[in-house]
């Protein structure tokens, strides 16, 4: 099952903060996640802030970008297809 949804917000905390709910509503908890999720963000530094804020509340998760070299994006991207992520 696939869910696609956007939606503009402004300032970081609030965009921070919908990010943390939807992944509550659409996950679950950490602890007995019910899936998972890839969550864009727009920049490198973006995607990496936001993992980091996203493993705070509990969640597997990795960052996923161009940035990465090739061999960490394949472990990442296994990873996540291995149900080893929650997030990406």
């Amino acid at each position: 099952n696939l869910h696609l949804s956007a939606m503009e917000l402004e300032g970081v905390r609030s965009k921070r903060t919908w990010v943390l709910r939807l992944l509550d509503d659409a996950l679950g908890t950490p602890q007995a996640p019910r899936g998972g999720a890839i969550v864009y963000a727009g920049t490198r530094r973006a995607s990496e802030e936001l993992a980091a804020v996203v493993a705070g509340k509990g969640w597997r998760v990795a960052a996923y970008h161009a940035g990465l070299e090739p061999e960490q994006r394949s472990v990442v991207s296994e990873a996540f297809a291995a149900r080893g992520l929650d997030v990406v």
